[in-house]
C-alpha cells in the first residue's frame, strides 16, 4: 500500500462530471479536521450515462504535524550543490517526535512555487546533493519534515526558503 501523503489538509478528489479524465490531480481541502482521527472518503467516478463506479475509499489518520526542518544551507560546488539542514526534532505542538519518517526537499524556478519534491523517495538523512538540470539559472529550495502516522504521510510547513544562483 502506497502510503497517502496529506500537506497543509488537501486530498485527491474526482474530476469534472461529464469530461473525459486527464492525468492531473484534483484536490480536496477538508478544514474540519481535528488531531488524532482516522477520517475515511469515498471517491467515487460517474460516466457520461450519470453511472456510478465502485468507490474509492481513502483513510486519512491526521494527526499534529512534525516541526519544520531549520537552518536550511546550500553550498555549490562544481556542479554539485550540497544542501544540508537541522532535523525536525518535535512536533508543532513542541512535543517529541518519535515517529519522522523522513524529508522532502524540493527545488522550484519560481519563488514560492512549490509542487513536486526533488525526489519521490523520503530523504531519512539531513544533507542532500542535487544537480540541477540547467546552469546560469537562479533555483529555489525549501524543505519539510515527514512523519508517518499509521498509512498517512504528515508533512510540516515548509522550512525557510533559500536560492541558490547556480552558476558555471
Amino acid at each position: 500500500v502506497r502510503p497517502l501523503l496529506v500537506r497543509d489538509g488537501h486530498f485527491l478528489a474526482g474530476g469534472q462530471r461529464g469530461a473525459l479524465p486527464d492525468r492531473r490531480l484534483f484536490t480536496y481541502q477538508d478544514t474540519a479536521l481535528t488531531f488524532r482521527r482516522l477520517y475515511i472518503y469515498a471517491v467515487q467516478c460517474y460516466n457520461e450515462r450519470d453511472h456510478r463506479g465502485k468507490p474509492a475509499k481513502v483513510e486519512v489518520a491526521w494527526d499534529i504535524p512534525p516541526s519544520s526542518p531549520s537552518d536550511l544551507r546550500a553550498e555549490q560546488k562544481n556542479r554539485l550543490v550540497r544542501l544540508t539542514w537541522n532535523a525536525a526534532t518535535t512536533l508543532s505542538d513542541g512535543s517529541p517526535c518519535s515517529d519522522l519518517a523522513g524529508y522532502t526537499l524540493y527545488r522550484t524556478v519560481t519563488r514560492g512555487s512549490y509542487e513536486k519534491p526533488v525526489t519521490e523517495e523520503l530523504l531519512t538523512d539531513t544533507a542532500f546533493e542535487d544537480v540541477p538540470e540547467t546552469m546560469n539559472a537562479t533555483y529555489y529550495y525549501t524543505v519539510r519534515a515527514v512523519r508517518r502516522v499509521e498509512q498517512t504521510l504528515i508533512e510540516s510547513l515548509p522550512s525557510q526558503e533559500i536560492e541558490v544562483a547556480y552558476r558555471d
